[in-house]
This record gives structure tokens, sequence and C-alpha cells, in this order.
């Protein structure tokens, strides 16, 4: 069965992957569980009927943007206007679009009509008067903001301290751990969105924007001990299918000032593809309660895609995405220690793959918090059990019983808030 589902996605991404393809690297966001360590299958015997899990987490700046998205950008707005007051008139003869924008939001918009150096002059006094007046209005500065922010223009000065790092996570799944084979089934739908209402990801490099992603996949893995008890080797295959959209910090900012969330999705392209991965992994266990793996992840780990743009949907008018999505390798190293009521698990990795990151897009940073991941659960009874975990800058607060686990969650590098629930029979 296994070779027939990754014979099919190999098939399917050798239809929509052409020969000459550019290579993008992008995430994976899927958290493949037992299967990101299959040297550790041997050790594992369950069977998940059906699970239910789903999390949310983000900065306090979005959730003050979702509930009032006028006084999330003053300080903001004031940085842009004074940025658009001190623009040449080559600037402005460059970026018609936002004249036209801002114009369409305020009559009293200066023309240029009566000639540039007047025109400058106006526009000068315009910023710093009547942009920030109260007549104006707060909603209309906000407005004006993201039609600049929509025509690519970013101010050298402006902060992206206004924080939007909001991710959403639901996921359903099941599947089967035996005798050092299993398999599982899994469907997420997650939101992955940029770290700032203010960032912009326009040039290219990065798969910019706010990724909605809906992916059903599929993890098989194998292991044995090479020798008994004390040594064993596995490997995972991951196969795929997505559907995704992007959407601009703009359009998020626009559809919230109007009430209008799904206009968000209204001009954007959507992409369905297929994809596979691999895992392969070794654990090292001295004793019954202690033991050392070593995985190489996402190795590797391609995706292929098409599209059509949601003017198309009618009539199912599709394109070949000329690019070839993948996602890094890693290399991660694990211990687990059971130690009568108290189960630790640390890990270091996600070095290998911001790397790879860095060599290609020299201005994404590397971020040591990335590196260590742990996880410490302590047994209160047979039936309640207390976690404490950190990884990805997120730290987590557990209370785990016997078929549900529920988290609180914060963040160590902004004030952020969330919580994320498991069921599983």
């Amino acid at each position: 069965m296994m070779k027939r589902i990754v014979l099919s996605v190999i098939l399917i991404l050798s239809i929509i992957l052409p020969l000459n393809s550019a290579v993008i690297m992008t995430k994976d966001n899927v958290d493949h569980g037992d299967f990101r360590s299959p040297g550790r299958l041997v050790d594992i015997e369950k069977t998940i009927h059906f699970g239910f899990e789903a999390e949310i987490v983000s900065d306090i700046d979005e959730l003050d943007f979702l509930t009032d998205p006028v006084s999330a950008f003053d300080d903001s707005v004031e940085v842009v206007a004074d940025y658009l007051a001190s623009q040449d008139i080559s600037f402005w003869y460059h970026n018609p679009d936002i004249i036209s924008a801002l114009s369409s939001i305020d009559s009293a918009f200066p023309s240029m009509s009566d000639g540039e150096d007047l025109f400058i002059a106006e526009i000068k006094d315009y910023f710093k008067s009547r942009f920030l007046s109260d007549e104006y209005g707060s909603a209309n500065r906000t407005h004006a903001m993201a039609d600049v922010f929509s025509s690519g223009i970013y101010p050298p000065l402006l902060s992206s301290s206004v924080g939007g790092d909001m991710d959403l996570a639901f996921r359903l799944y099941g599947g089967k751990i035996s005798h050092g084979s299993g398999w599982d089934l899994r469907f997420d739908l997650y939101l992955d969105s940029l770290d700032s209402l203010l960032a912009s990801y326009k040039d290219g490099e990065y798969e910019y924007g706010n990724n909605l992603v809906a992916e059903l996949s599929m993890n098989i893995g194998s292991a044995e001990y090479v020798i008994d008890d004390v040594l064993s080797v596995g490997i995972s295959v991951s196969p795929n299918i997505f559907f995704k959209t992007s959407f601009l910090n703009s359009d998020l900012i626009n559809a919230r000032l109007d009430d209008q969330i799904l206009s968000i999705f209204a001009s954007n392209n959507y992409y369905f593809g297929a994809g596979i991965g691999l895992n392969f992994g070794i654990m090292y266990k001295p004793q019954e309660n202690l033991s050392f793996t070593l995985d190489l992840r996402n190795a590797p780990s391609m995706r292929g895609a098409i599209y059509f743009s949601a003017q198309e949907i009618n009539d199912l008018k599709l394109h070949a995405d000329k690019n070839i999505y993948f996602v890094p390798p890693d290399i991660a190293a694990t211990v687990r220690w059971d130690y009568g009521v108290w189960h630790i698990e640390g890990e270091i990795g996600d070095i290998l793959s911001q790397l790879v990151w860095k060599y290609n897009i020299p201005r994404m940073a590397f971020s040591w918090q990335y590196i260590p991941k742990i996880k410490v659960i302590y047994d209160m009874s047979e039936t309640l059990s207390l976690s404490l975990a950190y990884e990805y800058d997120k730290i987590a607060l557990g209370f785990i019983m016997e078929h549900f686990t529920a988290e609180l969650l914060t963040k160590t590098d902004n004030f952020a808030f969330g919580i994320s629930m498991l069921c599983e029979f």
C-alpha cells in the first residue's frame, strides 16, 4: 500500500512540475507526530480511531487590531503622513495609484492639474494639517495607510513593532502503530501569519503574506531493531495534497475596517498541489527508561502545484505553477527520560534548516530561540498529569487526562495568549 501511495504522489508531481521550474523554499506547518522520529516506532503501540486538535495563539496587538483596528495604528499613521509630505513630484508621478486611492477617500486631496509646484506645496500642507484632523477621521487615515501599503510603499522609518502574529490550527486525524510499523491520516487547516501587521515581503524572495492552507496528508513508517532492544533504525514517508491561498496585511486591514473579512479572498490566487517528504531516524536506548534519537527530517520534501485566480473559478482555468516548493532539511537530536512520575523530553534542532534559509535569503534572521525544545510531564495521579513545554518561542502549560489534553500558551518574544485542546479516542 505504501508503495502505491508514494508512486501516485510522484506521478502527480511529475505532471504538475515543469522542467524549467524555479526552486522556492517554503515551510512545513504540519506536525507529523511520532513519524518525525521514525526510529522510535519500535517502542510505540497505539491505535487512534479518531483524534481532534485545535490551537489558537495570538499577539495581543493582533487581538487589539481585530477589536479596534483604528486605534492599533495611531502612531504608524503619523509616520506615513510625514513620509508622504516629504516626497517630491517624481514620487507622485510614479505612484498614481496612491493619488487615486487617497482621492477616493477625500475629495479635497490636492490635484496635479494645478501645476507641479503648487501640488507639492498643497501636499505638504495636506498631510500636516487636514490628513491629521478630526474632520478627516481616524478610520479614513487607517484606510489611507492600508492603500499606501497596497501600492508597495513602506516608509523606511515605519516601525514593524505592531504585532500581527496569529496562528490558527485545526486537525482531524487517526492511525495505528504496532510492531514497529504504522500509519496515520491527517487533515490540517491552518493560518500562518506574518510576525507584524506592518511586515512586507513583496520582493519575491519569500512566500509573503498570510497563508491559509488545507492539507490532507498520510504518514507511513517502519522501524526495526538492528541490535535487540538497544539500537533501531526507521524511515517514514509523508505524501500530501494541499489547497492554499495567501493575502497581504493591507488586504486584511481594509477588510477589517470595512467589516467584510471575506473580501480578503476576492482577488487571490488559489493553489492546489501535492508533495512528499521523507524522514530517517536512529534510536539508541541504553536502558529501558532512557533513549536518544537522531533524525534527518524533510530529506527531501518537495511540493508542486497548479493554480487559478478568484476570477477564474467559474471557468476552471488552471495554470501550471512553475515553482518547486522545497522544505529545507533538518537534523534533530532528542533525549527522552522516564523517571518515576517524571517524563522529560529535550530536543536540539532547526539549526540546519535555519542555515539553509539564511544562505538562500541573507536577510532572514537566525533565531537561537528556535533551537532548543523541552517538555516536562509530571504524573499527579494515574488519570491526571501536568506538563510544561517550550518550543519556537512558545511556552505551554498543559493538563493531560486519558483522552483529553488542554494547554495555555504564551510567547517569550512578545505579549501573547493562546489555548490548545486535543482529544483522542
